[in-house]
């Protein structure tokens, strides 16, 4: 493995702190590492929106959805 392989090895296992240390260190990598931070994201907006609803609120309106209906 090469040295930048590593370094993005250790940027994915790393906690917020170490992510932090790394992306300041290694400038010439900086746009690689904020490419990982945005997938990164998106992977998690994904997992979010597919869980259900859980907020009483839309469960209620689900439930009893001619409740507002005049």
């Amino acid at each position: 493995m090469n040295r930048v392989n590593t370094i993005l090895d250790a940027y994915n296992s790393a906690d917020e702190a170490e992510r932090l240390f790394l992306f300041l260190s290694h400038r010439d990598l900086r746009d690689i590492f904020m490419k990982l931070d945005k997938a990164q994201s998106h992977q998690v907006q994904d997992a979010r929106s597919t869980r259900a609803d859980r907020s009483w609120i839309n469960r209620f309106f689900h439930y009893c959805p001619g409740f507002l209906r005049s």
